[in-house]
């Protein structure tokens, strides 16, 4: 009796000390800041402007991540007809990895400039990069949609939403 009761504690502890010594945290991941600087710092109907004839159609998205702990984490950032992450459906534009090493920081907030063009393009990180056709959304100019950022480490993932007005 007096084994099977010292196993059973054995048991308990080894499983109480592995699961505290899970390091590296994630569980509850957060965008904290999504935001985008337009083409111009006047919104039009509450969206954030981004004009292919203003400053070269550049825009900046600007965005922090709490990653509960973990170090690191994936950004993807779409556009949208609607506000609502549909893969498939929505168009991914870029993609970076956040850790300390990465192309951005996990800890800080960070900031991207990307480039929209009259052949309805988006391209970001560097004018050279592959350009991103976007078409498929656009209608006519102007065009009111939304760009959303994904948020994901190994644990969890969070999106926030920005409204824009294409022209």
């Amino acid at each position: 009796m007096l084994k099977n009761t010292f196993i059973i504690l054995a048991i308990a502890l080894v499983s109480l000390s592995l699961s505290s010594c899970r390091t590296g945290g994630g569980d509850d991941l957060e965008v904290k800041t999504f935001r985008i600087n337009g083409s111009t710092a006047e919104l039009e109907d509450g969206r954030v402007v981004i004009d292919s004839n203003i400053n070269d159609g550049e825009f900046e998205l600007v965005w922090k991540v709490d990653d509960d702990g973990a170090r690191a984490y994936y950004t993807w950032f779409y556009l949208s007809s609607n506000d609502n992450l549909s893969r498939g459906k929505d168009i991914e534009f870029y993609y970076v990895y956040c850790s300390s090493s990465g192309r951005c920081d996990n800890d800080d907030e960070n900031d991207e400039d990307c480039w929209f063009d009259n052949n309805l393009d988006l391209v970001c990180e560097d004018e050279d990069d592959p350009d991103t056709e976007i078409d498929e959304l656009i209608d006519e100019l102007p065009e009111d949609l939304y760009v959303i950022i994904e948020a994901c480490n190994d644990f969890d993932c969070d999106t926030e939403t920005v409204p824009v007005r294409l022209r």
